[in-house]
């Protein structure tokens, strides 16, 4: 996260919101950047609680909203990737059906399982 970023963030949000803990030493990964939104995840280094933050830039000023959660901020980017259609599930379905490949077969050739297993 750039130093802009990360001062604007600790200008809105000190301190974490279950232990009071200062935020100076915490973990920030930035999820998603718009040009007036920022999605970022900050992880106190005291109690390890995750707070999502979403600051909104506008011609007033910025403004800072955030929520508590129990994902970390891989768990929380993974979350906004794009989810699987209907029509993808129903061929996924229908090419299991009609092969000899069996689903933990596929599971583990996916790119994301060999990812995931390192």
């Amino acid at each position: 996260m750039c130093c802009h970023m990360r001062d604007e963030v600790f200008r809105h949000f000190t301190k974490c919101p279950l232990c009071e803990s200062p935020y100076r030493t915490a973990r920030f990964s930035v999820l998603q950047q718009e040009a007036e939104r920022t999605l970022v995840h900050v992880t106190c280094p005291s109690c390890k609680t995750g707070v999502l933050l979403s600051l909104l830039r506008g011609e007033s000023g910025t403004m800072c909203v955030g929520g508590i959660t129990d994902l970390h901020a891989d768990e929380a980017h993974r979350a906004m990737l794009p989810s699987l259609t209907p029509n993808e599930v129903l061929d996924v379905y229908t090419f299991l059906n009609t092969s000899d490949i069996t689903l933990m077969d596929f599971v583990q050739s996916s790119p994301s399982a060999a990812r995931t297993s390192k």
